[in-house]
């Protein structure tokens, strides 16, 4: 049991500094944005493997849905650090025998990745707050948590050229919208 507090402290510890880092990071004006050609599917894929012995100890389905395949040029880094950001929300606000679902799919020149959740949702006169710095919703208050994840979630999407939405309805669960172009270029960018 011991054991078992002790990691859980570390694993807090651990994600707070990668999240202070990453605002860290973020706040600097000539962040770089590093691009490099990368398989999503492939990305995704690892993400959810990384992340389901997590979701299956709480009894929650984790699942990875598309099945098609679509080479990408952004920043793998910041892309997958927003995806594990909404997943562990996904995870920390889906109750048990919830389910999780990830999905992309090509539209035009960009891609829209989903991120579903049978979640606690989020009410409607908050859902305009949860992107700013270190705002937790009251429903939210219980959990473990710091509310910077989607802030650097937000900074992450758009500094690659994207944007994030959210619909929600309060005890049916969320729905992350994350789209970005499929060849990121500076002209994307609206920082």
């Amino acid at each position: 049991e011991e054991n078992r507090t002790c990691q859980n402290q570390i694993e807090n510890i651990t994600t707070i500094i990668t999240n202070m880092s990453g605002m860290i990071d973020a706040s600097k004006e000539n962040d770089t944005i590093n691009v490099e050609e990368f398989e999503i599917n492939q990305m995704l894929k690892q993400i959810t493997i990384g992340l389901k012995a997590q979701f299956t100890k709480k009894n929650i389905s984790l699942e990875f849905v598309t099945k098609d395949k679509l080479i990408v040029h952004t920043d793998k880094d910041k892309l997958s650090q927003s995806i594990y950001n909404i997943l562990t929300n996904s995870y920390k606000y889906t109750k048990e025998n919830g389910d999780v679902r990830v999905s992309f799919v090509p539209v035009n020149d960009h891609l829209v990745i989903k991120i579903q959740d049978t979640g606690i949702g989020i009410a409607m006169d908050e859902i305009n707050k949860i992107f700013n710095a270190y705002y937790r919703s009251s429903k939210a208050l219980q959990t473990e948590g710091d509310g910077i994840g989607l802030y650097i979630v937000k900074d992450n999407i758009e500094r690659i050229g994207g944007n994030i939405s959210v619909t929600s309805k309060v005890k049916v669960g969320s729905t992350f919208s994350i789209k970005i172009p499929i060849n990121y270029s500076k002209e994307w960018l609206h920082v």
